[in-house]
C-alpha cells in the first residue's frame, strides 16, 4: 500500500489516519515521496515537530461562528440568549449541534432551551468525567430524554445503545442491515437512523446520508 501511495503518476490520493495516539505508530506507513496527501487527526502535540508536517489546530467555534451556526441551524435570530447558550456549551460544535436540533424539533426559543438545560442534573458517573463544559453533557442528556418521549417505540434508543458499544470511528450500514432482524426495530433501520441523525446524536456519512 505504501508503494502505491508513493507513486508520482499525477493521480489524486488522500489518506486519513484518524485519532492517532503516537507518531511512532505511523512511521512505516507514511509515504516519503509521491503526491499523496496525508491527513492525521490527533490530540497529541508530538506530531507538530515531525518533519514535513503542517499542524492545523482545531479549536472550538468562535463566538461569531457559533452564532452563525445557531442562526442557520435553528432559523432564530441572534440574541443575548443565543450568546448565553453558546457560552453554556463552551461554543463546542457537538453541543451546539445537539442544542440546535432540539430547538428546531421542539420549536423552542433559546431561553426555553436554556431553562430546560438548567433543569438537567448530571449523575455522579457523568460528573466524574471532569469535562470543562458540563453543559455539553447536559445537552446530550436532554436530547436523549426528548428522544425517548418522541420515539415511544424505542427503536432509536435501542439502535443508539447498540451503536455505543461498537466502533466510535463508524459503523457501516451493511453491518447494521445484517443485524437488523436481531435488533427488533418496529419501524425499520432506516427510520431509526434518520431519527438519530435528526437529533444530532449520530452523524450519517457516505452516499446514503441524504437518503437516510
Amino acid at each position: 500500500v505504501r508503494g502505491r501511495l508513493e507513486r508520482d503518476d499525477g493521480g489524486r490520493r488522500l489518506v486519513v489516519f484518524d485519532n492517532v495516539d503516537t507518531p511512532d505508530a505511523l512511521d512505516r506507513y507514511l509515504p516519503s515521496i509521491g503526491n499523496t496527501k496525508v491527513l492525521i487527526t490527533t490530540n497529541r502535540q508530538e506530531f507538530a515537530s515531525m518533519g514535513g508536517v503542517v499542524p492545523v489546530e482545531v479549536r472550538m467555534f468562535t463566538k461569531t461562528r457559533g452564532l452563525a451556526f445557531l442562526r442557520e441551524a435553528t432559523g432564530l435570530p441572534d440574541s443575548d440568549d443565543a450568546v448565553a447558550l453558546g457560552e453554556a456549551l463552551g461554543w463546542l460544535p457537538l453541543g451546539l449541534a445537539q442544542a440546535a436540533a432540539l430547538i428546531k424539533q421542539d420549536k423552542l426559543s433559546y431561553r426555553g432551551y436554556l431553562t430546560a438545560l438548567d433543569g438537567e442534573r448530571l449523575d455522579d458517573a457523568l460528573a466524574r468525567l471532569g469535562t470543562e463544559h458540563p453543559g455539553v453533557l447536559k445537552a446530550t442528556q436532554l436530547s436523549l430524554a426528548r428522544l425517548r418521549r418522541e420515539d415511544p417505540g424505542g427503536d432509536a434508543v435501542r439502535l443508539l445503545t447498540v451503536l455505543s458499544l461498537l466502533s466510535p470511528d463508524g459503523v457501516s450500514r451493511a453491518l447494521l442491515a445484517k443485524a437488523e432482524p436481531a435488533l427488533s426495530l418496529k419501524r425499520g433501520l432506516a427510520r431509526a437512523l434518520h431519527t438519530l441523525g435528526a437529533w444530532s446524536l449520530i452523524t450519517l456519512a457516505g452516499p446514503e446520508a441524504d437518503e437516510h
